[in-house]
């Protein structure tokens, strides 16, 4: 897995790439809560080169989203690939998650 931030004018954008699974997931999570808690704003997450994505990392997307609650920090994720879109809307985690198909529309939820 790969993880990287840029800092926009109303967000920090965050692109994560490759496997997401038990052995990447704990980092993902520590450094999602790392950027909530430096009191930002609001993080969009670029989930779109995402190659797999296990249980383990759809609970450090649920962490990450009970933590930015508790700062009142907006979270958003987008560009799910189908497979993985899928898997998620069959355990109902796009339920509990402010998922979106592109960037834009995440960027009007961040606005709101």
């Amino acid at each position: 897995m790969q993880f990287s931030t840029e800092q926009k004018p109303s967000y920090t954008l965050v692109k994560i790439s490759g496997r997401l699974d038990t052995r990447s997931s704990d980092a993902l999570q520590d450094s999602l809560c790392t950027l909530i808690h430096q009191n930002v704003r609001a993080i969009i997450i670029d989930c779109s080169v995402i190659d797999y994505l296990s249980s383990a990392g759809m609970r450090a997307f649920f962490v990450a989203t009970k933590e930015s609650e508790k700062t009142g920090c907006k979270i958003a994720f987008f560009g799910f690939s189908k497979p993985v879109a899928d898997m998620m809307h069959a355990a109902r985690v796009d339920k509990y998650l402010a998922t979106f198909s592109d960037k834009v529309t995440a960027e009007k939820f961040i606005a709101e």
